[in-house]
């Protein structure tokens, strides 16, 4: 399915139940592997739903995070929150609602032609990589409309509390109405939104027509470079996992202790031998030439020292034995050379 050329995946699920916790990891490491963008969108439970399922929606997202190059991450919870009038079951259908909403934003991001015009180029720019992700989308009209839109994107469930000008990454989209055109003087403030992030920010902005919003301006953020720690409920958990891990570890060295203290009992000092790591010993390598198999002396010495007891002190014995020999000969062959006999 994913081989006809597919650029970019959207994997949106829900974590705490069987299905999405268990397939979305899944399907986003197949996805990834294939280069193909990777983008998650799960939602977390209402606090109502029990610790039991917040906890399995958490080790959800953390193995998602793993396989995906951006993860935005709605919290349930911030719909009750924000939406409060809503009744039980239209809180269901409005987390469903923000999932597709906020995977629809992105891909009108690409679609759109803009005056400043943002492509997939600059999405995968944004995303690629890019951890933990915020998303959203906000609405104004009349006087400093900008303004109002920009608020009203920030109370976006999307944003989960999380301080926006913490991204490492945004993309900034403006849309208006050509009945309504965009003025420089609203520019200002949009000007004033961006000097809050901090130094060193990766700012991509696009700015589009979009004539079904008549009076009304529209601002859409997408920021990225967040971390896991970031994601509502998860810090508790990673500090938790984090304390479960040095009792664990606390307990193996416990018992390793009182494993070598039996040992030392049962065996006294011969125990400290034990476990005690056996370095395989360099080879040494002596050539033997034809002069040395033809020496005596040589393949006496050879012959005393067992090949598993041969050392670099004995391999040393018979090289300097050999050289010492070929010397005595190369002396024992000039000498001769130099007597005349008549």
């Amino acid at each position: 399915m994913l081989n006809d050329g597919t650029k970019m995946v959207f994997i949106t699920a829900g974590m705490g139940g069987g299905t999405g916790t268990g397939a979305a990891p899944v399907i986003a490491r197949i996805a990834k592997e294939m280069d193909i963008l990777t983008v998650g969108i799960v939602t977390i439970p209402f606090i109502f739903e029990g610790e039991k399922k917040i906890i399995q929606a958490l080790d959800g997202v953390e193995r998602i995070a793993q396989h995906v190059d951006a993860l935005l991450v709605i919290n349930n919870e911030r719909l009750r929150e924000i939406y409060s009038d809503l009744t039980f079951m239209n809180a269901f259908g409005k987390a469903d609602d923000t999932l597709s909403i906020a995977a629809k934003s992105i891909a009108e991001i690409i679609t759109m032609r803009g005056t400043v015009n943002l492509d997939f180029a600059d999405v995968k720019t944004i995303l690629k990589d890019g951890g933990v992700a915020i998303m959203s989308t906000g609405f104004g009209e009349g006087e400093s409309r900008v303004t109002k839109a920009i608020d009203d994107a920030l109370h976006s469930p999307l944003l989960n509390n999380n301080d926006i000008f913490n991204a490492k990454k945004v993309m900034l989209n403006v849309s208006f109405c050509d009945k309504s055109e965009l003025m420089m003087e609203e520019m200002n403030e949009i000007h004033e939104f961006m000097s809050k992030f901090r130094e060193g920010v990766e700012v991509i902005w696009g700015v589009a027509m979009d004539n079904s919003l008549d009076m009304k301006v529209k601002i859409t953020v997408l920021a990225t470079g967040f971390g896991m720690e970031d994601v509502p409920g998860m810090d508790s958990v990673l500090q938790k996992r984090s304390q479960e891990e040095e009792e664990r570890q606390m307990l193996l060295e416990e018992e390793k202790e009182k494993n070598k203290e039996r040992i030392r009992k049962a065996y006294g000092e011969s125990a400290n031998s034990i476990g005690s790591k056996n370095f395989r010993k360099r080879r040494h390598i002596y050539l033997f030439s034809a002069e040395d198999l033809d020496n005596d002396d040589i393949i006496s010495i050879v012959e005393e020292s067992p090949t598993y007891l041969r050392d670099k002190t004995t391999l040393s014995k018979i090289k300097n034995k050999a050289i010492a020999d070929e010397e005595q000969q190369i002396q024992e062959t000039t000498e001769e050379s130099g007597v005349i006999t008549f």
